[in-house]
């Protein structure tokens, strides 16, 4: 009885998230396209979120997939100021990757992964 209130409590708190995510991505719905394709993206209105650090301890957020979030967030912000390839050595320094790792991370197309939430 207590593990099935737990789980309910778990799937109310993932709903919530996930509707938090979808209002703070342009094209709500849309994880995919949403930081690549629009610069208004904020990440750090996703990471203030209550429910990240809470998540982050059971283990349901993508840490490499967080972290690639935030080069690419940074990445637009860098390009208002910066060159290409300056932006992206700038990157390189601060997440200690090489130059390739993180224009892998910028420009290689990847497969989605479903979301799997129980």
């Amino acid at each position: 009885m207590v593990l099935q209130e737990l789980v309910t409590i778990q799937k109310k708190n993932v709903t919530t998230l996930y509707s938090t995510i979808s209002e703070t991505l342009p094209g709500k719905g849309n994880l995919v396209s949403g930081p690549m394709t629009n610069s208004n993206f904020n990440i750090a209105k996703l990471l203030t979120n209550p429910f990240i650090k809470e998540f982050q301890s059971y283990g349901l957020i993508n840490e490499l997939a967080l972290r690639n979030l935030q080069i690419k967030s940074e990445y637009h912000e860098l390009r208002k100021t910066h060159s290409q390839i300056e932006s992206i050595f700038l990157l390189s320094e601060k997440y200690h990757r090489s130059y390739d790792a993180i224009n892998t991370i910028l420009f290689r197309k990847r497969k989605t992964k479903p979301l799997s939430i129980f």
